[in-house]
């Protein structure tokens, strides 16, 4: 009879501790496997995603969906993708992160409307949440390969600095000119940098910018061979101009004549 207690008392022990440790893992296990987070495309994030995460609460794959535009071809009709390139990471206030580029080649494009969906794991499993995303597109155009500008999601390029700036592709939708004050003295604008959508950049000579109204006429070209160089008008100097790629110019300028403290407006007109 006491044998019979004791086995019994021992299998109580033992079905005590398996409960409570099924029911410690069940607590101490993350509370996002399996879960799909979704951030859906919008005016402003570019790319619609699903990140993927595993039992440790870390991102293990991703689902990305995005639209194709002139940033990657000239005609669509004639452009082959190629590859993807992927750069991620986490960007903190004391701390940062980055996984090493990605790329993919197996993806589904859509030639008729231009998205692209493409889903991966991740084999750096660091990462337990994603803020900085960009994406560049290669492909073949004519025989010949090209590398876009980034496709990035949401905030990314904020958090790395490089809004308003040639990468910025939402930056010029609706102009063709964005501005960024280099530096002030006395409360007076004294330089400024220009970014500038256009065509055609190693033909163009004819740097025409209006800043508040004032209209400034300068005369340059990124070709070696130009000569007919004017980069002073009104007081104000063309310091400096930079091809950034087939389709930006950066433009610095010295306006501190202009005498003013505030930018309204500013127009650019190259040809």
């Amino acid at each position: 009879m006491m044998k019979l207690i004791n086995i019994t008392l021992f299998s109580i022990t033992i079905l005590v501790n398996s409960c409570y440790s099924q029911k410690k893992d069940q607590e101490s296990s993350c509370s996002r496997s399996n879960l799909q987070e979704l951030h859906q495309a919008s005016e402003y994030n570019e790319i619609g995603s699903v990140f993927y995460y595993d039992e440790n609460c870390k991102v293990d794959s991703l689902r990305l969906e995005f639209k194709l535009d002139d940033r990657s071809f000239t005609n669509s009709k004639n452009f082959k993708l190629e590859n993807l390139l992927i750069k991620l990471g986490y960007i903190g206030e004391d701390t940062s992160h980055f996984s090493e580029q990605i790329v993919l080649d197996k993806f589904i494009f859509s030639k008729k409307n231009l998205n692209v969906i493409a889903k991966f794991p991740l084999t750096d499993t660091r990462l337990d949440s994603i803020n900085y995303l960009v994406v560049e597109t290669v492909g073949v155009e004519e025989g010949r390969m090209s590398i876009s500008n980034l496709y990035s999601y949401n905030n990314s390029l904020f958090l790395v600095g490089k809004q308003n700036t040639y990468l910025d592709h939402k930056a010029f939708l609706k102009t063709n000119v964005v501005y960024n004050i280099i530096s002030t003295k006395n409360n007076i604008i004294n330089k400024i940098s220009l970014t500038v959508k256009t065509t055609n950049i190693d033909a163009l000579t004819a740097y025409n910018v209006v800043v508040n109204g004032i209209e400034l006429n300068f005369k340059y070209s990124v070709n070696a061979s130009f000569n007919n160089f004017k980069i002073e008008d009104k007081g104000c100097v063309l310091e400096n101009v930079l091809k950034m790629n087939g389709n930006y110019l950066e433009l610095k300028l010295d306006v501190s004549k202009l005498n003013i403290k505030k930018i309204d407006k500013v127009e650019a007109n190259l040809y």
